[in-house]
C-alpha cells in the first residue's frame, strides 16, 4: 500500500487496533521506506498481510539490501513475541 507518510499512515492503523511487525526500513530523507502489518487471521488461519510503501524522488523500484532488511526486521520481531 503506497502511503505519502508513513509514520502517520502507521499511528492511524494503531488507533484503529492494526499492529506492524519491526521496525520501518529505510531512512527518512531516502527514496524508499517500508514496513509490514501483521498478519490478520481469520479462523485461526493467515489471512492478510499489508506492506506499506513511502516512495520520494520519483523512485519506483525496490531496493534488494533494503527487502532484505525489511524481511530480517519481520523475521526478528516474530522470535522477540
Amino acid at each position: 500500500m503506497l502511503v505519502d507518510d508513513i509514520d502517520k499512515a502507521i499511528a492511524a492503523m494503531k488507533e484503529n487496533g492494526v499492529a506492524v511487525t519491526g521496525e520501518i526500513v529505510g531512512r527518512h530523507s531516502g527514496a524508499l521506506r517500508q514496513i509490514f502489518t501483521q498478519t490478520e487471521k481469520r479462523d485461526g488461519e493467515p489471512f492478510t498481510v499489508l506492506e506499506l510503501t513511502e516512495r520520494h524522488f520519483g523512485f519506483k523500484g525496490f531496493s534488494p539490501p533494503q527487502a532484505q532488511g525489511l524481511m530480517e526486521s519481520t523475521v526478528a520481531h516474530k522470535k522477540a513475541a
